[in-house]
């Protein structure tokens, strides 16, 4: 966190809400993935998965806010 990684916009609520990557309900290559591959577009389960994480823990966001 705050190490001068490249973190994408997914990367950077996770950051600043203090989840870990190991908090996500998805593997760990496919959490770092979402997190630093700036231009990973993950697949629209994954997106779910993702997405569905944040609101479970309060955050009103949609796919759009992180991925085309």
């Amino acid at each position: 966190m705050g190490l001068g990684k490249n973190r994408t916009k997914f990367g950077q609520v996770m950051d600043q809400n203090g989840y870990k990557q190991s908090d996500l309900p998805v593997n760990k290559n496919t959490a770092t993935r979402l997190c630093n591959e700036l231009d990973y577009d993950p697949p629209p389960e994954i997106q779910t998965t993702a997405i569905g994480f944040l609101r479970k823990k309060g955050h009103d966001v949609r796919p759009g806010d992180f991925w085309a």
